[in-house]
């Protein structure tokens, strides 16, 4: 044991406290809020647009032990707490204010919260918006980035457009079907859609006419992301490469599973198809089947008004 002591601090007579102590107080509460901090930090930020792989991304996350955070999606979301389990829907209007603001404040602060609640991952919209995507990368420097892509801008298109033409019907807030009329969560995730294509003058449906204007939009946001963040912290990724470049990039073991392959175009076209054929089999005997009716009603009507008109000229010419 150490026989020395440290000296003792002499304060003000009659005072237990160091001489100066209280004059130092306001200085280092005023250091102490002026000084910028972090809750902690998100391990990994993927910033590539829907329909780039990012359903399959997520299950890979999960299976090499991150906690992904990605708005309106609830597999992840029940991991972490009751709070989130319905797919994070009780921040949208959160994520609504971050999409409206051009000042970063609301969403640095949003991230922050996210990453207290026990996230180390974030995908999905909005990040697809470029300003919120190099927003949330300079906030957090020593996060890594995976800009996720698609094999080809036009096969981009093709399979974002039948893919929002598909969650266009599953998350519409009148339907016939029960668990879409009644889903918060898709509910909540469309309107996240709805303005996020808002902001970037898109629409929320895309047309084949459409075609330019979002391969446009989808390439300038992954060559500005690639110009702006340091090849050292970027993977660009396609889910064909499967588990060996992304497991280098962060460092990781290979999994002895496969890669995950979820939500494929031919999944996204049979899964509109049978919507589509739902909605006609139903506007058939909802609108078609009353239709019918009062059209043989109004047959049946006419055709008695003209017998009796006719009864009524024979009378007249006796």
């Amino acid at each position: 044991m150490c026989s020395e002591r440290l000296p003792r601090m002499q304060g003000r007579p009659g005072s237990a406290m160091p001489f100066g102590w209280p004059s130092a107080v306001p200085l280092v509460a005023a250091l102490l809020v002026l000084a910028p901090h972090h809750v902690g930090s998100f391990k990994v930020i993927c910033v590539g647009y829907p329909r780039t792989g990012l359903t399959s991304l997520e299950e890979a996350l999960l299976k090499l032990g991150f906690a992904p955070y990605r708005m309106g999606h609830e597999k992840s979301a029940q991991l972490i707490s009751d709070k989130d389990k319905y797919g994070h829907t009780k921040d949208l209007n959160r994520w609504l204010e971050v999409v409206g603001h051009e000042d970063l404040a609301p969403l640095e602060k949003l991230a922050d919260d996210i990453v207290l609640r026990g996230y180390d991952s974030i995908l999905d919209i909005p990040l697809d918006n470029t300003a919120l995507a190099l927003g949330l990368i300079r906030h957090f420097p020593n996060a890594k980035v995976i800009l996720t892509l698609h094999d080809g801008a036009a096969g981009w298109f093709e399979s974002f457009r039948i893919h929002m033409q598909d969650f266009n019907m599953a998350s519409a807030r009148f339907s016939p079907h029960r668990e879409i009329a009644l889903n918060g969560r898709l509910h909540a995730l469309r309107r996240l859609h709805e303005a996020d294509t808002k902001k970037v003058g898109l629409p929320f449906v895309p047309k084949e006419a459409d075609t330019q204007r979002f391969i446009t939009a989808y390439e300038a946001h992954n060559a500005e992301v690639t110009a702006s963040v340091g090849p050292e912290r970027l993977l660009t990724f396609q889910a064909p490469q499967e588990w060996e470049p992304l497991c280098t990039f962060l460092a990781l073991g290979v999994p002895s599973v496969h890669y995950p392959k979820l939500h494929t175009l031919k999944r996204e076209k049979q899964h509109l198809k049978t919507q589509q054929h739902y909605l006609f089999v139903f506007d058939m005997f909802f609108f078609g089947i009353p239709v019918m009716c009062m059209s043989v009603m109004a047959h049946h009507f006419w055709k008695s008004w003209r017998s009796k008109l006719k009864v009524a000229d024979e009378k007249s010419t006796v």
